[in-house]
């Protein structure tokens, strides 16, 4: 079993922050340690989360609020219908995937410095990858594009621009961030522009990468106050998936919800 706390000194990389199912209640032994910081947020984000996913589910959350959340910076009725029509794809219940414990995070204020469990170490691991049997395509939508922390942005796009010059590897971008605000990229924006969309005007429910053809990497909602971000790695081959779905039906949902930001 493992538990929503860790010991003051064990590494990030160390602490299983989500579990099925979720539960607050904690060993006797541990009661009397400090709580990890790191491990505080990614409780909060999770918590959160949570709640205001059951709270969609119950019907408490009504899609006329949509502008209200969007204006306060935090995730709306629309992306939490998101993640409940994903997770109604797969088996048994829509945390089931939990199970896999695939689930990694970051920390927008120090790249360099955290474990490398989050986005940067999924392309990184793009850039290994055989896609001789996938296709040769990497689709990322992202909101305002880390507006807040150009370090990250740079870094990511530093990355794709490795595969898209050394792998050769099609890469799309669909970000409500203006082009113009990439300059410091803007020959490598210039060759992209065709397959991707910039400044759009709506926002893509999830944000996600998509390689090749059968893996993801989909962040969980967070509010744009919040530098500790989580991410959920699905091999969309291996999910059981509940009788009249199939591998298909997912690539199709993330494909409309690109349609319709794209309006």
């Amino acid at each position: 079993m493992s538990y929503n706390i860790a010991p003051i000194n064990t590494p990030n990389s160390l602490v299983n922050m989500l579990r099925p199912p979720y539960s607050k209640e904690l060993p006797a032994s541990l009661m009397r340690l400090p709580l990890n910081d790191f491990q505080r947020k990614l409780d909060f984000l999770f918590d959160t989360f949570l709640e205001n996913y059951n709270r969609f589910k119950a019907g408490k959350m009504p899609f006329s609020l949509e502008k209200e959340y969007r204006l306060a910076g935090i995730p709306g009725p629309r992306q939490y219908e998101a993640f409940s029509m994903l997770f109604d794809y797969f088996k048994n219940e829509e945390f089931e995937l939990l199970k896999d414990k695939m689930f990694f995070f970051y920390s927008l204020n120090s790249i360099d410095t955290e474990p490398k469990r989050s986005i940067i170490e999924f392309i990184e691991n793009m850039i290994n990858f055989d896609f001789d049997l996938q296709d040769k395509k990497v689709i990322f939508c992202c909101g305002t594009f880390w507006r807040r922390h150009p370090e990250m942005r740079r870094k990511i796009l530093q990355l794709l621009e490795r595969l898209y010059t050394e792998k050769k590897i099609e890469i799309q971008i669909y970000t409500n961030c203006k082009e113009e605000e990439l300059n410091e990229y803007k020959k490598f924006i210039e060759q992209i522009k065709e397959t991707s969309r910039f400044g759009l005007e709506d926002r893509i429910p999830i944000h996600f990468i998509q390689a090749g053809n059968d893996y993801y990497l989909i962040e969980f909602p967070h509010g744009e106050e919040i530098v500790v971000r989580l991410n959920m790695f699905m091999d969309i081959k291996k999910i059981v998936y509940k009788d009249g779905f199939e591998k298909a039906s997912v690539e199709q949902f993330f494909y409309k919800l690109i349609q319709q930001a794209l309006g």
